[in-house]
């Protein structure tokens, strides 16, 4: 799914799916999962495809001013910005950055996500 595609489908499906892969990728890493030549051609499109929905992390939610979030979002972008020149550059990735990046994504989603967000996407979900 290309990045146009994706931001058309930004429904609580995709929502789900999409924290699910992001949970996915860091209890795999977390648990020193086997990484496999296709492992890594997935999340380098995995890492393409963020870029081309973020520009720039550093303005995410601008409306949010808590010096916490936005310094989550500035780490991210730098994150962001080292894996895709070294995506584009080596066509592969420093895995424990890649990590990383996910980590600050979870964390400015559960940020900007309460409970009862997820909850209902939960729900949502069981219903389809």
């Amino acid at each position: 799914m290309d990045a146009p595609e994706l931001m058309e489908t930004w429904d609580d499906n995709r929502k789900y799916k999409n924290y699910t892969i992001l949970m996915n990728t860091i209890s795999f890493l977390e648990s020193n999962g086997h990484i496999t030549e296709d492992w890594m051609e997935e999340n380098k499109d995995r890492i393409t495809l963020y870029r081309e929905c973020f520009e720039d992390f550093t303005k995410v939610n601008p409306e949010i001013q808590d010096p916490k979030f936005r310094k989550i979002a500035e780490e991210t972008e730098i994150m962001m910005s080292y894996l895709y020149i070294e995506v584009m550059r080596t066509h592969t990735f420093t895995v424990g950055l890649f990590l990383q990046l996910n980590k600050h994504i979870l964390a400015l989603v559960s940020w900007v996500t309460d409970d009862d967000d997820l909850t209902k996407m939960f729900e949502s979900i069981a219903l389809h």
